[in-house]
């Protein structure tokens, strides 16, 4: 009687081999791919949350002014240049009898270096990033557009190569306040 060998031939093992390397590859890509998406989610999250915080910092601010402050003959008013990408207007500084003795300058643009990025000017400070990733074309603007008292807020951001705009109001509260003698100007520092 002649004894079998109990074992794995070469062949066998190759195949065996080769089948779990392609399972773990495509595990891995599987695994790979959904890191991947969910990094990019966050990213697009990020950007919204980013436009989203300038849109609502940019209304709140506005909330407080007036359509024209007027003092001593000068009229500091909201003013948007022509081409619809630039917002001044001033905002009212309170002292601690909610008493109003300063009016500060504030401007939005964009910022002609990078032109995806709004910037934010208070007064003599320098100026900060209100928000990234704008979508800056001719084709989305105005991004402000003001109809005594409202300013429409309307900031076109970029997500997945798709466009999507964030806009808002603002009513301009403070329309009727007078200002009294000590009150100062803080201007925009060009």
């Amino acid at each position: 009687m002649a004894k079998t060998k109990k074992g794995y031939t070469l062949l066998e093992l190759l195949i065996v081999v080769a089948v779990f390397g392609i399972i773990m590859s495509a595990l891995f890509s599987s695994i790979t791919y959904s890191r991947s998406s969910f990094q990019n989610a966050g990213y697009q999250i990020d950007r919204q949350q980013d436009a989203r915080r300038a849109v609502d910092k940019i209304a709140w601010e506005l909330k407080k002014s007036s359509p024209a402050w007027e003092m001593d003959g000068g009229r500091y008013s909201v003013s948007i240049n022509e081409d619809g990408d630039q917002l001044d207007f001033y905002v009212p500084v309170f002292d601690e009898d909610n008493q109003i003795t300063e009016l500060k300058a504030v401007r939005y643009y964009m910022n002609t270096a990078n032109t995806s990025q709004m910037l934010r000017k208070e007064g003599i400070e320098d100026a900060v990033v209100a928000a990234n990733n704008i979508y800056n074309t001719a084709s989305q603007k105005p991004f402000f557009t003001f109809n005594d008292p409202i300013v429409v807020i309307s900031i076109p951001v970029v997500k997945n190569n798709t466009v999507f705009t964030l806009t808002t109001q603002a009513n301009l509260r403070n329309r009727d306040v007078q200002l009294g003698e000590e009150v100062t100007v803080e201007e925009i520092d060009e």
